[in-house]
């Protein structure tokens, strides 16, 4: 709606899933380097919590998006509940061909991992298993996932460069950690923890800017006094904060401004109800 108005070629903070540099904030940026060397460069586990809001989905969409262009298979799901029958089926229908829904509701679990496991061994390569909203994994499902990853750990497949590699990606909120780590399963020894920290000032106006220049921006928009305003009410919260970023581009493009001043962050903040401090 305002993107002619503001000379850009789309709206800046209304693009998931956008995972080129220039799109992430710094925390991302910084995070995604070290997710890639821990689980597309070889076997790994890693669990990474933060609020909701700060991008641990994007995060877990950019190294999807990459291990499928490496050649790669990617399984992953988001739902919220599931055993870990259930969450085998998940993996099954995305990773064993020919398999629907219907066809793996038919197959005992124990059928179903051992497939899963023999297509592994057969085919090689890389594998990405991805959990979003994992603190809600039972114990069953941590050791189901414990024992897909070590299907790559077995002897035969000791071979440089390895002929098959298996990491997982775990995404959650805080109390992921304590779960992950408290495992009878041993499966916490496997795991590498990461936290995803919401925006600092002084990366807000940054991330703003290079958001407006990816986007094909070729001015400063955001007036420091704004900037201020939409990091103390966001409170370094990235969904929060493109919520509000683009509601006040919005306002300034409906009042005609040159740039957005404070003024245009406080209509914007009468379009969105805040999360109550803690």
């Amino acid at each position: 709606m305002y993107e002619r108005y503001w000379l850009l070629s789309r709206r800046p903070f209304n693009a998931p899933g956008e995972c080129a540099n220039e799109s992430l904030a710094a925390p991302q940026q910084a995070l995604l380097e070290k997710l890639r060397f821990s689980l597309l460069d070889s076997n790994g586990v890693a669990a990474v919590t933060g609020f909701p809001g700060t991008g641990k989905t994007t995060l877990a969409g950019c190294l999807a998006r990459e291990m499928r262009y490496r050649g790669g298979h990617v399984a992953w799901t988001t739902t919220s509940v599931f055993d870990a029958s259930s969450l085998l089926r998940h993996y099954a229908q995305q990773l064993l061909p020919g398999n629907s829904s219907t066809k793996t509701s038919s197959l005992s679990p124990a059928l179903l991992q051992d497939q899963l496991q023999e297509r592994m061994l057969e085919q090689g390569g890389k594998y990405l298993l991805l959990v979003d909203e994992a603190q809600s994994l039972n114990e069953d499902s941590l050791a189901l996932l414990k024992r897909l990853v070590e299907t790559a750990a077995q002897p035969m497949l000791k071979t440089n460069p390895p002929r098959l590699q298996v990491s997982l990606l775990l995404t959650g909120h805080a109390v992921l950690r304590d779960i992950v780590r408290e495992s009878p399963s041993g499966f916490g020894t496997l795991v590498t923890p990461f936290t995803l920290d919401t925006l600092k000032r002084d990366q807000t106006g940054p991330y703003l800017e290079q958001a407006l220049r990816a986007a094909g921006g070729q001015q400063t928009y955001f007036e420091e006094s704004a900037v201020d305003r939409l990091f103390r009410e966001s409170r370094g919260n990235l969904r929060l904060l493109n919520r509000l970023a683009d509601l006040s581009m919005l306002a300034g493009f409906v009042r005609r401004r040159a740039s957005i001043t404070e003024a245009e962050v406080e209509a914007a903040l009468q379009e969105v109800a805040l999360p109550q401090a803690a």
